[in-house]
């Protein structure tokens, strides 16, 4: 049997989201990621540090006949207000029980500078984000 899943990223926040790393894992039971579309509405998100907007063939499927298959976006920019919807299918492996329940997790990181990292230094206690 094949299984959909829609999954959305909103930036509700007042100013960009930068290097927002995402991934979705599958769980044990799911397998053979396909069709895989990548959607955006409500503001721009782009591949980070860039004006190049994300598209479907940035995705990478990282697909095997065991456990551990893999979709993965590279770094993007998110901007106020952007959504990025990510739609793809998945094969459930014979050895799951019918009523059995799979949870589908999906990970994102961000920072709040195009490159680097929030840090500290030049106030210890008070981030700032010059990256010094």
């Amino acid at each position: 049997d094949t299984v959909g899943w829609q999954i959305e990223t909103v930036n509700t926040g007042n100013t960009t989201a930068y290097q927002v790393v995402w991934s979705d894992v599958l769980p044990d039971g799911l397998f053979q990621i396909s069709n895989v579309v990548v959607n955006v509405s409500g503001g721009n998100v782009f591949l980070n540090g860039t004006a190049i907007p994300v598209v479907s063939g940035n995705a990478v499927v990282s697909t095997t006949l065991n456990v551990g298959d893999t979709v993965s976006l590279p770094s993007l920019q998110i901007e106020p207000g952007a959504t990025l919807r990510v739609t793809f299918d998945s094969t459930v492996m014979d050895d799951v029980s019918l009523g059995e329940q799979l949870t589908n997790t999906v990970r994102q990181d961000y920072a709040s500078i195009p490159i680097g990292g929030r840090d500290n230094s030049t106030d210890p206690g008070n981030v700032d984000d010059d990256d010094d």
